[in-house]
This record gives structure tokens, sequence and C-alpha cells, in this order.
């Protein structure tokens, strides 16, 4: 039963990975330029290094992601704006262009010129 707590002290998950993705590189680093021995005196420097990192970031809060409301609205419009998500495959560009090109190919005669 401990040795189960022991194995999940060193689970990865995305806080620990960006709290330690520099130890994460050097204990790689080290790893592979013994040759995958992990024996060396190096190499478990660099474990142990990278556990008390992991069990450091174990203990801090979760990560509190904060987007601002106009971004999520874009998040959500933008791609609906390109496709035909919408009721009866009319979209906030098609609606535009209904609109814009009898005006720009058949414009409406201007009384100026008479």
């Amino acid at each position: 039963m401990a040795d189960d707590n022991k194995d999940n002290d060193n689970l990865f998950t995305p806080k620990n990975i960006k709290h330690c993705e520099e130890k994460s590189n050097k204990f790689f680093s080290v790893l592979l330029a013994n040759k995958n021995n992990f024996n060396k005196k190096e190499c478990k420097d660099a474990f142990e290094d990278l556990s008390q990192c992991c069990e450091a970031s174990n203990n801090l809060p979760d990560p509190v992601d904060k987007i601002h409301p106009a971004v999520k609205l874009l998040q959500h419009w933008l791609p609906r704006l390109f496709t035909n998500d919408l009721p009866r495959e009319r979209t906030v560009i098609a609606d535009t262009l209904a609109y814009l090109m009898p005006k720009v190919f058949d414009p409406e005669d201007d009384d100026e010129d008479d």
C-alpha cells in the first residue's frame, strides 16, 4: 500500500509538467547522456530533483483560467460565422452579402446627374 502512494507522488499532471519542465528536460538529457543507465549518480540526482519538483508542484493551487468574455464570445460565434450551423443555412456572412450585393451590382440611380 505504501508503495502505491509513493508511485502516485510522481505522476505527471499538466500542472507539474508546466512547473517542472526544466528539471524534466535535465533528467532525460542526463539519462540519455549516460546511455539509459539509471544507476549512475548523476541520473539519480536528476531524478530526485524532478521528484521533489513534482511533489512541490502538487501543493500548488490549480491554475485559474480567466478568459475574457469577449474572447469566449468570439470562440463561440466565430466558427459559426463561416459555417451553416445556424437555422436554414443562414449565416451572418450570407445575410451581409445578400444585403450588400444588390447595392454593389445594381446601384440606385443618383438624382444628382440630372
